[in-house]
């Protein structure tokens, strides 16, 4: 979208507290410098969740995040409360691919 405003997508997965919401999108806002705005909550992907370890798979989850990205967002950033692991670890806090 040449000329068009960089905005950031914050898609919350899962319950997640109103008020978690609303910090991470006036941090974004602030220190990113661009608009940030909220889509539709929505569940965790059943497909991501791995019975063995009763965890989500982060780098599952990001597969299916990036398959939502919108050709008009610089990024899609999803929150949620769920116990998530990535391989060789037994949890994690945060997650990303750039």
């Amino acid at each position: 979208m040449l000329g068009a405003r960089p905005v950031v997508e914050l898609l919350p997965l899962g319950p997640v507290e109103t008020a978690d919401i609303a910090a991470a999108v006036l941090t974004i806002e602030e220190h990113v410098g661009c608009p940030c705005e909220v889509g539709p909550a929505t569940s965790l992907p059943a497909i991501t969740f791995r019975p063995h370890r009763q965890q989500y798979d982060a780098d599952a989850l990001l597969a299916d995040l990036f398959a939502r990205l919108r050709a008009s967002r610089i990024c899609l950033l999803g929150v949620t409360a769920a116990d998530l692991f990535a391989e060789g670890r037994s949890f994690v806090f945060g997650y990303a691919h750039m």
